[in-house]
């Protein structure tokens, strides 16, 4: 894993230090940017705005300094324990023109996710949830439960090494993440899934506009994601448009705009870039060692029968 991160980290520095023009990216025979292959986007830059940061965009002095700052926060919560949730040495903040970001949210443009009061009451209770004994699994987090992992649109970065293998042809686009995992099979226009089916992915269809691919999703279940680098929700009435577009053969800029009159009080857009590794997608075998759920549910118990017998040890 630590070679791999290496690796992946080696290749982001080398791509970002200069775009290439768009004749030298890969093309499919019909023309079109050729997406096909392994990315990955090893970044510790949190979705909304990172504690102690002012501003969008950093020198890469002050990157330097915030992403250990970060870094260390983390660790002394004990995120490096386990390497599904804090992979690797994972320091660097997210590189996008030349200019390091604090936040994966650039709009608005104090980096904050705009919620509603439903959206905030909503998001506060995950948090909340996160933090109360475990009743049972239904109480934890999708991705605890095996459920669904950072493929759902929009795609979410993690400090982990999570590859995402693409795969595309002229009718489809399909998007597979070794975390969860959660595959994404688009079709470019078509027919929507009906409404009444709805899912943690949603129903996608895919359009090209000039070069960048453009993919939209509706039909997506009310859900809340969260993790070490932020959480948010989506309803029923979410709408999510997410961009790739090929600025080298090695560098994607991936963002989006999510919107929902229900959660948020306005659209807000998100940026990031994923850069190409040698590494392909491994096997997942979540359910077959999901030795933490067992842990957490089992802790829980003693901790309610120690609580019945008055006993605080």
């Amino acid at each position: 894993m630590q070679k791999r991160f290496a690796a992946a980290a080696a290749l982001a520095v080398s791509c970002a230090s200069a775009h290439a023009q768009p004749a030298d990216i890969p093309r499919t025979a019909e023309g079109r940017p050729d997406f096909t292959g392994a990315w990955l986007s090893p970044w510790i830059t949190t979705l909304e705005r990172m504690p102690g940061a002012s501003s969008l965009e950093l020198d890469e002095a002050g990157a330097t300094q915030l992403g250990e700052s970060y870094f260390e926060m983390l660790a002394a919560r004990g995120a490096g324990v386990d390497p599904d949730i804090f992979a690797g040495n994972v320091r660097a903040l997210v590189k996008v023109g030349g200019r390091y970001r604090t936040s994966i949210v650039i709009d608005p443009d104090d980096g904050r996710i705009p919620y509603t009061a439903a959206g905030r009451a909503i998001v506060d209770a995950a948090r909340s949830r996160l933090l109360a004994p475990a009743d049972g699994p239904e109480a934890r987090p999708d991705s605890e439960r095996c459920i669904a992992g950072h493929g759902r649109p929009p795609m979410t970065m993690t400090p982990t090494v999570n590859p995402r293998q693409i795969t595309q042809t002229p009718a489809h686009i399909a998007i597979y993440a070794e975390d969860g995992p959660d595959l994404r099979i688009i079709p470019f226009g078509g027919a929507r899934t009906p409404p009444a089916l709805r899912s943690r992915d949603g129903s996608s269809t895919a359009r090209w506009e000039a070069d960048a691919l453009v993919i939209d999703t509706t039909n997506l279940a009310a859900a809340t994601r969260g993790g070490v680098q932020g959480t948010f929700a989506t309803s029923t009435e979410t709408r999510v448009t997410e961009r790739l577009t090929m600025l080298s053969a090695d560098e994607i800029l991936y963002s989006y705009t999510v919107s929902d009159p229900v959660l948020y009080t306005r659209p807000w857009r998100g940026e990031y870039v994923i850069v190409r590794t040698g590494t392909p997608t491994s096997e997942y075998g979540c359910h077959e060692g999901n030795y933490s759920m067992f842990n957490m549910l089992t802790s829980a118990r003693v901790a309610e029968a120690r609580a019945k017998k008055g006993d605080s040890n």
